[in-house]
């Protein structure tokens, strides 16, 4: 049924006295919708009512799920947005009609993913308490069909957003704005809620309490989000696994973190990163830190390891994925008070004493590695093979061409000897008897001017000017490419200090740019794998968030920081860095070669200062300034 209002059906708001008529054409003086305009017909019109509360109001969005409108709920006076499941691709609806029609043959999965959509929404209406997603009110069946009813949308997309703040955010903006949106996504990925459609589009950013906030929206079934199913899919291109382009491959918590990861990507670079099928055709993605140098290394690498093509070797969950990026103290208090990071990091003046005797520290060793333990030799011998074979089939097709060229020379010659000998060619004039029966114009044959000297050009060694190697990415694929055919390539990874040349970039080639050189000319290529060891800082009077940013910004990976409590009766005040397992100026180890158990990185325990169980701490004694009756706390 159709509601009588006076309420535009775009905005919401009721329009003032006397300025546009109901069932009039003309213009909402609010936001310029047109009244009684061109609806789609399939889709349900304008001031339809449902569920004795709702008025529906334009189409805002459509997809193979169903449609997004405009809303307004009567009994609480507020503007809301409604969504209606209708797979177009499996039922009709004829103008004017309400009910929905199935499509013959598709009842069965029609009511499949009906009973998905009722599911889904009711599941996430429990989290409604949660600013980080879109509220859901109301759940209910009408018209053959169901609806879920949203709060309105309140702020602006990310797309948006971004595009206002110039394109990118830093990382400490990051840092503020999205732990939170990761948590809630978390629980509702261990409710059983895979997202799928985690992009710019779908993450808004509300401006109402004075400060960002970032939530979650467009959640949908499972069908809508994958290709080769029987709806039309809506899959973002750049953000979507590659799970997401191959109906038979499995879903799970991984799906949403490559969503999330590659969000990441782009709010940090303002590239929208390479989509998943093209990557699995030409992986060409490049890491973040690259693009924007302030990144730290951590978070660059820990975005290219959630984008990861292979499920198997993605990180797995948006907990871990939390944990990389910020570490588990900064991903939890993200979501508590901001009095406890403040208090975590204000730095205290009172120093270690010379007399404390710290834990023991890992045993860290420095390690040289054999670059050549992670060289595919079989690869490489085949490819050197392949090269060698290519090569011998060119020269056996150019000797056979020269020979041809001599035989056809030396045939003519005789010829030409025989009908000297005959009397039909006379050298000295050169001109050839007119007798008919004779042949004509062999004398004129005059092999090409230098064709000898061509045929030795022919057989000569092929030789190619050497390129630019210094400061590019890494790529095994130059080894391939034709343009480099003439080079024998030998790939070698070591580690490097200079910030110049960050993982993956290479700083070595054994023969410099220009250089001419002959067909098979061996070239070593060394690439950086980083830095492997870093010093580990002062730490004296600092707070235990404070030092997991100076680490992480070190390169040291949230992963292998870990925080215990340390009793501590007035030594360090509470919640400062009491002590680490790595003393100041040690060198820690912080990239991990893999499979190598001895070149993993090294853990750092960070000792955070407690106070002492209550009967366990002891008065001082004033008149000598120490401790009384009892020994210095252990460590």
């Amino acid at each position: 049924m159709k509601k009588e209002t006076n309420l535009c059906m775009s905005c919401m708001t009721i329009k003032p006295p006397g300025a546009v008529l109901t069932h009039a054409p003309g213009e909402c003086p609010h936001c310029g919708w047109i009244d009684n305009g061109v609806y789609l017909a399939s889709y349900l019109y304008p001031r339809t009512f449902l569920a004795g509360r709702y008025i529906v109001g334009k189409v805002i969005t459509y997809n193979g799920e169903g449609a997004l409108y405009a809303g307004y709920d009567t009994l609480t006076d507020t503007k809301i947005t409604i969504k209606e499941y209708m797979p177009d691709a499996l039922c009709t609806r004829a103008r004017d009609i309400l009910p929905l029609t199935v499509n013959s043959g598709e009842l069965p999965l029609y009511k499949t993913y009906l009973s998905e959509f009722i599911e889904l929404n009711r599941s996430l209406q429990s989290f409604g308490s949660s600013p980080r997603i879109q509220k859901i009110t109301d759940v209910f069946s009408e018209n053959s069909t169901a609806y879920a009813v949203h709060e309105d949308a309140a702020g602006i997309s990310l797309a948006d957003y971004l595009r206002n703040v110039g394109g990118t955010l830093s990382h400490e903006q990051v840092k503020e704005l999205f732990p939170a949106v990761f948590t809630t996504l978390a629980r509702i990925n261990t409710a059983g809620i895979i997202h799928r459609g985690i992009s710019p589009k779908t993450i808004f950013v509300s401006l109402s309490s004075g400060t960002p906030l970032v939530y979650m929206t467009d959640f949908a079934i499972t069908a809508a989000r994958i290709y080769g199913s029987k709806i039309n899919s809506e899959v973002f291109a750049g953000y979507a696994a590659p799970e997401q382009h191959n109906w038979v491959e499995r879903h799970g918590d991984w799906t949403d973190v490559y969503g999330l990861a590659a969000l990441l990507y782009n709010v940090l670079t303002g590239i929208v990163p390479q989509d998943a099928p093209s990557r699995l055709v030409d992986d060409r993605l490049i890491e973040p830190m690259l693009i924007n140098g302030v990144i730290p290394v951590s978070v660059s690498k820990a975005i290219m390891r959630g984008m990861e093509l292979s499920s198997d070797k993605r990180t797995k969950t948006v907990e871990e994925f939390s944990r990389l990026l910020w570490g588990a103290q900064e991903a939890s208090l993200s979501v508590g008070s901001s009095t406890i990071s403040d208090t975590l990091k204000f730095t205290s003046t009172s120093m270690l004493t010379n007399n404390i005797t710290p834990p023991t520290a890992p045993n860290i060793k420095k390690y040289t590695p054999d670059f050549h333990d992670d060289y595919d030799d079989d690869a490489e011998e085949a490819r050197r093979t392949a090269r060698r074979l290519a090569r011998d089939k060119k020269r056996k097709a150019v000797t056979i061409t020269a020979l041809t060229a001599v035989s056809s020379v030396v045939v003519i010659f005789l010829i030409l000897i025989i009908l000297a000998a005959a009397g039909l060619l006379n050298f000295q004039s050169g001109i050839i008897d007119d007798t008919p029966s004779r042949i004509s114009d062999i004398s004129r044959y005059e092999p090409a001017s230098g064709s000898e000297n061509n045929v030795q050009t022919w057989n000569a060694t092929e030789e190619g000017q050497v390129a630019n190697f210094v400061g590019e990415r890494f790529r095994e694929g130059w080894a391939r490419e034709a343009r480099f055919d003439f080079l024998d390539f030998i790939f070698v990874a070591e580690y490097n200090d200079n910030p110049d040349y960050p993982a993956g970039m290479v700083f070595y080639q054994s023969i410099k740019q220009g250089e001419i050189v002959s067909f098979g000319t061996k070239i070593t290529i060394k690439y950086s794998l980083g830095v492997e060891f870093v010093k580990m800082p002062n730490y004296a009077g600092m707070g235990v968030v404070e030092l997991m940013d100076i680490l992480m910004d070190l390169g040291v990976n949230p992963s292998n920081i870990q925080i215990q409590d340390n009793p501590s009766a007035f030594y360090v005040q509470e919640g400062m860095v009491d002590i680490a397992s790595a003393q100041p100026g040690d060198s820690i180890r912080i990239t991990s070669f893999p499979e190598d158990e001895e070149r993993q990185a090294d853990v750092i325990i960070i000792y955070k200062a407690v106070p002492l169980p209550a009967q366990a701490q002891q008065p001082y004694n004033n008149d000598n300034n120490n401790r009384a009756g009892r020994d210095k706390p252990p460590r």
